[in-house]
């Protein structure tokens, strides 16, 4: 813990490791390298760790006919596995379209230059992801 001091992520969180398993915290993991070691930090470190996937495309890539969320997942669920905890998936495929993907193609249709990033925090991660 002196590698990864605790005030860092927030200086009210609990020293003592046995008052952080009663902290819960639920983890966005992707199947990518960044969310990975976060969970793992936060379960080395004592939490209650809840790893959750987000399912928001489900057509394939039109170039390779292929769709990379199954092997994402696979990913987030071997990172899950190595620590003891179940990957809870949460399908948000009609909200990313609804709310990320349409309004980004009407923005690029009126000659923009579309953000999905920041509609799928605002309509996605951060409304329905609570």
């Amino acid at each position: 813990e002196k590698l990864f001091p605790l005030s860092i992520l927030n200086p009210a969180l609990p020293s003592c490791r046995s008052a952080r398993k009663r902290v819960r915290v639920v983890v966005g993991v992707s199947g990518g390298v960044d969310s990975a070691v976060s969970l793992y930090a936060l379960h080395f470190l004592g939490f209650d760790v809840v790893p959750v996937f987000m399912r928001n495309w489900d057509l394939p890539n039109e170039e390779t006919l292929q769709c990379p969320e199954p092997q994402d997942m696979h990913d987030a669920e071997r990172v899950c596995n190595a620590i003891g905890k179940k990957l809870v998936v949460l399908d948000y495929v009609k909200q990313y379209w609804n709310s990320v993907f349409s309004p980004a193609l009407n923005v690029w249709k009126e000659g923009g230059t579309p953000n999905p990033d920041v509609f799928c925090n605002t309509y996605v991660k951060f409304d329905s992801f609570r």
